[in-house]
């Protein structure tokens, strides 16, 4: 297992891992809140009041980002962090959590990539996604990681105001936007190309 960003509880890793304020938790279709709702410090969600108008549905995804080459220097590293916030972005959008899992080293998933794919499996079984645009990176910088070869981005992101859908095109909520999140990598050179073993959304 790959050593740990920051040593906290398994709830808190998660709850940051999954990005709360995208999490979809403060209402579902039957308008009740989940326990990991219940107890967010941040009411970042937010559903009407009055019935929302049916939305078209997305006739086109968006496509996968392209990886950078894997280069052994700064900018190197800095362009896989990016890579990896976009796919971040990229799977929140498509429900597709393979975008992080295949960036996992062969040892075993990169940490928080399962809690991602069993709640983006969660959705997909509910019917619903979230119309995400994407973070915007507003920072970053790279230090090492401890440990031979590692490294760690830190950046700081834009999460913007979102829209989450069920696949019939009825909103489901609202997600606000939120300014100065931090988004952490933790990368490794493994050869010739790059490998994911953690993120921390927070």
């Amino acid at each position: 297992m790959p050593g740990r960003l920051r040593r906290r509880s398994a709830a808190a890793t998660t709850a940051l891992l999954l990005a709360p304020w995208l999490a979809g938790c403060s209402g579902g279709s039957d308008g009740s809140a989940s326990p990991e709702a219940s107890s967010s410090s941040t009411p970042t969600e937010t559903q009407s009041s009055a019935t929302p108008s049916p939305s078209p549905t997305r006739t086109r995804k968006p496509k996968p980002p392209e990886p950078p080459p894997a280069n052994d220097t700064a900018a190197g590293r800095a362009a896989f962090a990016r890579f990896v916030i976009d796919s971040w972005s990229y799977a929140l959008s498509n429900n597709d959590a393979s975008a992080l899992l295949d960036l996992s080293p062969a040892s075993g998933p990169c940490e928080g990539c399962p809690e991602l794919a069993d709640e983006l499996q969660t959705r997909k079984k509910q019917g619903w996604y979230v119309d995400f645009p994407g973070a915007t990176i507003k920072s970053l910088k790279i230090t090492p990681g401890g440990q031979p070869g590692v490294q760690v981005a830190e950046a700081t992101i834009d999460v913007p105001r979102s829209t989450s859908y069920f696949k019939d095109g009825e909103v489901r909520n609202e997600n606000e936007a939120h300014k100065g999140a931090t988004f952490e990598v933790q990368m490794r050179l493994d050869g010739k190309h790059y490998v994911l073993l953690a993120y921390r959304v927070a």
